[in-house]
């Protein structure tokens, strides 16, 4: 099952920095409610408040691909069109041009529960927000997966959900077998919690993140046919007579269950993106609340995943996650959709993610968000 690249653009910022000599800056104009996107401190493009009318300042009229130095910088445009939820209603998913006209339109029983995807047989997979989620709930909340035709017809309709046991999450993942990986929150009590070696103190109950790889049967049918689990990977250091007790910093490879330590969140992990290496076999996914990337092996079997094979392979952002470091060391805060850059683009095999830098808020520095590439290990 192959894709076309997804597209994340996030604005909780005034600046986008990318990690050479060239800058790409957001700019707001509040006096008119338009937007100027600059590269280096030439402006190239405005659009209005919704996002979806560009014009490319360079060559207004007639319109003309733009920006071919930022589409080379991992393609913050597609070629020739943009995949965005919620263009008309919070249920739609539309495909529109570089001047923001539509496409094409699909519609959805469900409002957005997640990162949609354009297959290349022209089908759309959509993850929708159940509405009857109790306990689970906040942003990204999903439950639903919808495979639409491009006439928006239901070609496969199924429920990841069971009230107060797990439900599906933020973002999915289609891999080249047809299966689709997906995060997915599952519940443990509080007893569960302390059993596990969680701090009494910061009991609230907790949804550890799983994921999961479903075999799509039928029209609204699906096999588990592998799963791994975050409360299979962690050490504490708070009771001795629990299980994972150990030093936090000589065993990087696995998750602190009291980390962050001044967190008393349920939704204590919160991994917002995930994404497919076909040729290491791995798994990528971005937990924002310890402010890291990991990466895990998906060439082992479920109960191998249960074990010390399904210990992080690899981490980075924040070796204070770990206690080998401190927040002077933090790189990463609060980052979205870490994705290893495909085959056929400029930094092929890098991680690239938009980093939102809420850690640069202290010390007294100016708080910006930027787009990260990162090179990481050649087989973590």
């Amino acid at each position: 099952m192959k894709k076309l690249h997804k597209i994340l653009i996030l604005l909780y910022c005034t600046q986008i920095t990318i990690a050479s000599a060239e800058r790409l800056t957001l700019h707001h104009e509040s006096t008119n409610s338009t937007f100027h996107l600059n590269w280096n401190s030439n402006a190239v493009l405005q659009t209005s408040s919704n996002l979806l009318q560009w014009q490319d300042l360079r060559n207004p009229a007639p319109y003309t691909p733009a920006l071919e130095e930022i589409t080379a910088f991992y393609q913050l445009r597609l070629p020739d069109y943009l995949l965005i939820n919620n263009l008309t209603k919070s249920s739609d998913a539309a495909l529109l041009d570089w001047q923001g006209n539509p496409v094409h339109i699909w519609n959805s029983a469900y409002n957005f529960g997640g990162g949609i995807y354009l297959l290349e047989d022209r089908t759309l997979l959509k993850p929708g927000r159940i509405q009857t989620t109790s306990p689970f709930g906040g942003g990204g909340t999903g439950g639903n997966l919808r495979l639409l035709d491009w006439d928006s017809t239901v070609l496969w309709d199924y429920n990841y959900y069971s009230p107060s046991n797990y439900c599906a999450h933020h973002d999915i993942e289609p891999l080249p077998n047809g299966n689709i990986l997906l995060i997915a929150w599952e519940y443990i009590d509080n007893d569960q919690a302390i059993a596990l070696g969680r701090d009494p103190a910061k009991i609230n109950n907790l949804w550890p993140d799983t994921i999961v790889e479903l075999k799509p049967i039928s029209t609204n049918s699906a096999q588990i046919v592998w799963k791994w689990r975050a409360i299979d990977h962690l050490i504490q250091d708070e009771n001795p007579d629990l299980p994972n007790y150990g030093i936090i910093s000589e065993h990087p490879h696995r998750i602190n269950i009291n980390y962050p330590l001044n967190s008393f969140s349920s939704d204590w992990l919160h991994l917002n993106s995930i994404d497919y290496h076909p040729e290491l076999d791995q798994i990528l996914i971005s937990c924002p609340t310890f402010n890291e990337i990991w990466i895990i092996d998906h060439n082992i079997t479920t109960e191998e995943a249960a074990g010390p094979a399904g210990d992080l392979l690899y981490r980075w952002g924040n070796p204070a996650a770990y206690d080998l470091g401190t927040t002077e060391d933090q790189q990463l805060g609060y980052q979205h959709d870490a994705h290893w850059i495909p085959a056929d683009l400029p930094g092929a095999g890098n991680i690239l993610l938009f980093n939102n830098g809420r850690h640069r808020a202290s010390g007294g520095q100016d708080a910006y968000s930027s787009a990260d590439e990162i090179i990481p290990p050649p087989h973590p």
